[in-house]
């Protein structure tokens, strides 16, 4: 079996085998279960493709879809159905399998199902016969004739709103179809046009209550809000108040998104690094970056502009980088010491002490003009 099942599929295998007297020999009919479960056991790999080949199919005749590919063109379904009839039987395919079968081959018929351009109209320059025109002329509009379904301005009439999923009460304002929403026109009856960027709610959630004594006006912003949390009265007073809580929402909201846009600039990761390798504890530079950012936090919090914050940060970040450049050179003698450096070369504790303390100064002044309000 194992020289036998490389290139072939199990059925083929079988009646290969079956062909060569196995089944007299062994005294068994050899199946492809059994082919199947012999392969398995001994890891025979047959090497064939999975599945059926492309095309294949069990229902419609074998070569139908290459004869279908090749009278296509041009061909509308119909025509295909009944060619294909024609020639495998009658029942072979119907219009509907026709298109799924289309489809499905990648079968294309050139046909766009639509009227190309300088293409003449069947009907063209021919005139309805006195007998079609007898036929037809009683159910014909004559011009000036009210519709049995005309509905006078002032109707008024409940219809599905399918955007919002509610029901709404309308009213015929002007001919010949022009229809508004009955508690809009109830509103500005008593209080004039809606403002733009507003809207009218049902006090007791009821769209059906068209009482002007149930139409409280709230922004957009506040009827988004209330939507989004579920914030409901029911009746004027609460609905009012719901809309005074969405307000306050909408305020502590702003307040949030009021962060500050001014930028603080990174400091140098390299003299970082460097300031950390030549302090006693490794954390020189890490100290720093934390002050920096300390002193960059409190300037953001100050009641200026943003192009002043902007600015006052752009000036610190300067300053700390200068700071920082000799905090990165500077080794301390007890690190200096048993490396064997040259302490006194190294040390730039004098330099740094004196940039610090113009630093705190300059921010202090700073500090005490933005108190005064300047």
């Amino acid at each position: 079996m194992g020289t036998n099942v490389p290139g072939r599929t199990t059925k083929e295998v079988t009646e290969l085998i079956n062909q060569q007297g196995f089944d007299e020999k062994y005294g068994m009919v050899f199946t492809e279960d059994i082919v199947k479960g012999a392969k398995s056991r001994y890891g025979f790999k047959s090497g064939t493709p999975m599945g059926n080949p492309k095309g294949y199919s069990s229902k419609y005749p074998e070569g139908m879809a290459e004869y279908v590919a090749s009278i296509a063109q041009g061909k509308s379904t119909a025509e295909l159905v009944e060619a294909v009839n024609r020639k495998y039987g009658a029942g072979t395919i119907g219009i509907r399998q026709m298109k799924a079968y289309k489809k499905n081959h990648g079968i294309n018929t050139g046909l766009t199902g639509q009227f190309e351009p300088g293409s003449t109209p069947a009907n063209k320059g021919k005139k309805t016969s006195p007998e079609v025109y007898e036929k037809c002329a009683p159910t014909m509009f004559r011009k000036g004739q009210t519709p049995v379904n005309h509905k006078p301005v002032g109707t008024v009439s409940v219809r599905n709103n399918t955007r919002k999923s509610q029901r709404y009460v309308y009213e015929k304002v002007a001919e010949p179809n022009v229809w508004r929403l009955k508690h809009i026109l109830e509103w500005e009856k008593h209080n004039g046009p809606v403002p733009k960027g507003k809207a009218i709610i049902f006090a007791d959630g009821d769209p059906l209550n068209t009482d002007i004594d149930n139409l409280v006006m709230v922004s957009r912003s506040q009827l988004a809000v209330m939507n989004r949390w579920g914030i409901r009265g029911y009746d004027k007073d609460t609905a009012e108040a719901a809309a005074n809580v969405a307000s306050l929402k909408i305020v502590v909201s702003e307040r949030k998104r009021g962060k500050s846009m001014a930028t603080v600039k990174e400091l140098n990761r390299e003299l970082i690094s460097r300031a950390n390798s030549n302090s006693f504890g490794g954390k020189r530079g890490d100290i720093s970056e934390h002050e920096y950012n300390v002193y960059a936090e409190k300037i953001i919090s100050w009641p200026i502009s943003e192009a002043k914050k902007q600015n006052i940060l752009d000036k610190l970040y300067q300053k700390w980088s200068e700071i920082l450049k000799y905090e990165a050179q500077h080794v301390s003698v007890m690190v200096a010491g048993p490396a064997r450096y040259n302490a006194k070369k190294l040390d730039k504790s004098d330099r740094i002490l004196s940039l610090s303390r113009d630093l705190l100064e300059w921010l202090k002044e700073l500090e005490e003009q933005v108190a005064r309000g300047r």
